[in-house]
């Protein structure tokens, strides 16, 4: 046996020192019932993910199911039972955001994204970072796209 160099990927010996990966995944509690998981991101801030967040817990609360909402640090599930769980992710694609894909087993993501050119752009690194952690996208939001006048029924596009 040769010196170890704790680099396993490319050992082909067999020792106490290799271990397999493990999953960072995080168990929900276990006296928990929690269906669905959506994850609800955006490349950036300000775009209305908070805002489609509860919307999309009030929709479904009006639906007659069990809804909850996680923020970064404060959960808010009544009796620790839902259907639904809506997850409001920080926003960005940096460590933060791949802590929160590491931890928590999510079904599927929401992406919220506003009609500006640079946009597009820090969605396409949200929709890699979904796809690097094997999370489907179930959605993308436009949202601010324009504003309809009350008087006219005119859009006014506002980027």
């Amino acid at each position: 046996m040769s010196e170890c160099t704790h680099d396993c990927s490319t050992c082909g010996e067999s020792c106490s020192e290799r271990q397999e990966p493990q999953s960072l995944l995080k168990e929900h509690h276990p006296e928990a019932h929690i269906g669905k998981v959506f994850g609800i991101m955006s490349g950036k801030g300000g775009v209305g993910k908070s805002m489609v967040t509860s919307q999309l817990a009030v929709t479904m609360r009006r639906r007659g199911h069990q809804v909850g909402i996680r923020r970064q640090r404060q959960m808010c599930i009544r009796d620790r039972n839902c259907d639904y769980l809506f997850v409001d992710m920080p926003p960005g694609t940096g460590d933060v955001s791949l802590s929160v894909f590491q931890s928590i087993p999510l079904d599927g993501i929401v992406i919220v994204a506003s009609p500006q050119e640079l946009v597009s752009m820090v969605v396409e690194k949200a929709v890699k970072m979904a796809e690097m952690m094997e999370v489907p996208i179930v959605g993308l939001v436009e949202n601010m796209s324009y504003v309809t006048c009350p008087d006219c029924g005119k859009q006014i596009h506002l980027f």
